[in-house]
């Protein structure tokens, strides 16, 4: 996977806070984080590397003006077909071996387990 996502700041965490912030209409980065279950420091860490290559951007939140909001930018939005492309080609790449239902049923239980609302990353644990 980090070869699929070569080239983008912060890699696959990088890829994952894009594709977030792309698809999903997160309120502010205190919800990205949660989301993705990045630490707060980390988190600021990648938003800053993908604003500094403008592939998103923090403005103000139309509902809480002291809040900043992380949007994809043009530049951003353009980018993230090649890497989401790169990225599924990795992961048929590495369940061609399972036949398809088993391949169905690990992408099932692993978005699963990344919903899992207990899940903790590797950042938070001690």
């Amino acid at each position: 996977m980090e070869h699929a996502v070569e080239g983008l700041p912060g890699g696959l965490r990088g890829y994952q806070i894009l594709a977030t912030v792309a698809h999903r209409d997160l309120p502010n980065q205190q919800a990205i984080g949660v989301q993705l279950a990045i630490d707060r420091t980390a988190l600021t860490c990648q938003i800053d590397a993908l604003a500094e290559a403008g592939l998103v951007e923090r403005i103000p939140d139309p509902a809480d003006r002291r809040a900043r909001k992380v949007v994809v930018t043009a530049k951003g939005a353009g980018t993230l077909p090649r890497f989401a492309r790169r990225v599924a080609e990795a992961e048929a790449e590495l369940l061609s071996g399972l036949p398809l239902y088993e391949a169905e049923a690990f992408r099932d239980l692993v978005g699963r387990l990344a919903a899992f609302k207990g899940f903790k990353s590797e950042s938070s644990q001690p």
